[in-house]
């Protein structure tokens, strides 16, 4: 406070002495002592008023007396000035709070951009990986399809090396022809068993020659392989033969060429063939009878005079 007193004093004077400002200080010290609040040097110059002074405190405050215009104008420009700086602190305060906000408003839009940067970053890389997997998966589809398309011609072409010899085998092993015949309202029925692979002619007026391969079909032949390694097994050589083969086929499939003879009155020219599965059906229709020829009574009097009395009833009425 004293020196705030000393430079109001100062700003008023142009030349002031030392001792003025001693003066001041302790005027102020005496002033805080009593209790008394002073703020500048009129405030000083009431309390002088009301105290004991010596003379030269007693020039001092006239002189303040006579050169309060001068302080009061000196403490308007001090005022003035202490408000110019804190209006100057408030607006470099709000500079930099402006600043801040705009610093940190800037910071919120680099983080968003870096953000955005980096998840467009991850959305290529996962993209990337995705279409790297996908390339991946596609190559093992590929590399998987060639595999199983290779397996696929090993087994096919073993399969079609496998079914020569079979067929081979089979062509060279005689079969029974199993069937019947059943007379029908139309003629005969000519029933053939597992034939749907024989051929089927006309080789004499009542008669059918069937021929051919009959060859079993996958399932049946495994089930005919079973059979005859347990026939191996049962006879004690182990390895299946082909007697063992044929003896679990019991004449069923092989080569066939057999004549099936009909009755007389079979019309084997007009035969018709069908299917039920894997049997054959030949139907023979029956040849019509041949007619008869009916020889009619003949009146040996017709056209002649009649040679009886009129009377007579006539012997024949035509």
């Amino acid at each position: 406070m004293t020196s705030l007193l000393t430079s109001q004093w100062l700003d008023a004077c142009i030349i002031v002495p030392t001792e003025d400002c001693d003066i001041i200080a302790r005027l102020a010290e005496r002033a805080a002592a009593e209790g008394h609040a002073v703020s500048d040097l009129a405030g000083l110059r009431k309390y002088a008023l009301t105290t004991h002074v010596d003379d030269a405190e007693a020039s001092l405050v006239q002189s303040i007396k006579e050169k309060h215009r001068a302080i009061d104008a000196a403490a308007a420009a001090a005022a003035e000035e202490d408000a110019a700086r804190a209006a100057k602190v408030a607006a470099d305060a709000e500079l930099a709070a402006a600043e801040q906000k705009a610093h940190e408003a800037a910071r919120r839009v680099a983080a968003a951009k870096a953000a955005r940067a980096t998840k467009a970053a991850a959305a290529r890389r996962a993209a990337a990986a995705k279409e790297e997997a996908a390339r991946r998966l596609a190559a093992e589809k590929e590399a998987e399809a060639r595999r199983i398309a290779a397996e696929a011609a090993a087994a096919e072409e073993t399969e079609s090396d496998d079914e020569d010899e079979w067929a081979a085998f089979w062509a060279d092993t005689e079969a029974q022809l199993r069937g019947d015949v059943a007379e029908t309202a139309e003629g005969y029925d000519v029933v053939l068993r597992g034939a749907d692979e024989l051929d089927v002619s006309v080789v004499e007026e009542n008669s059918l020659r069937v021929a051919g391969v009959i060859i079993p079909s996958p399932s049946v032949q495994e089930k005919i392989l079973a059979l005859a390694k347990r026939r191996a097994l049962r006879h004690g050589h182990g390895r299946v033969t082909e007697e063992d083969v044929i003896a679990a086929s019991k004449g069923r499939f092989g080569r066939v060429d057999e004549l099936v003879r009909l009755p007389a009155n079979a019309d084997v020219e007009r035969a018709t063939r069908s299917c039920r599965g894997r049997d054959v059906v030949v139907s023979v229709p029956r040849r019509a009878p041949p007619r008869r020829r009916v020889r009619r009574a003949v009146d040996p009097y017709y056209g002649r005079a009649l040679f009886r009395e009129p009377s007579y009833p006539p012997i024949y009425s035509y």
